[in-house]
């Protein structure tokens, strides 16, 4: 039986892990900090008639999507399904990939 090794190439990595780990660490921070706030404003919008129990203003018929609440929280839910999906592609440059 033979066994076939691969080496892990840097290069496949992405560019982000050639840099030191303090440097990597320092420009994920604000990614971070971007990515959460996508997060947040994905949830409130996706879960948009919640949005008074979370104490947050702006729940009107006359928003966007309106003049129905339907089409409010089509439009709501449209756009916060985008916004999770910026937050994953902001963090992607950030994770490592783990190969065995």
């Amino acid at each position: 039986m033979t066994s076939t090794t691969v080496k892990s190439d840097r290069r496949t990595l992405g560019t982000l892990s050639t840099l030191p780990g303090p440097v990597r660490a320092l420009l994920a921070v604000p990614a971070f900090a971007l990515a959460g706030y996508h997060v947040w404003l994905a949830f409130t919008n996706i879960c948009y008639p919640l949005r008074p129990e979370l104490g947050l203003p702006g729940y009107t018929r006359d928003s966007w999507g309106g003049p129905t609440y339907a089409g409010v929280w089509a439009v709501h839910g449209a756009a916060g399904l985008a916004m999770l999906v910026a937050a994953f592609f902001l963090a992607r440059p950030f994770v490592r990939r783990r190969s065995h």
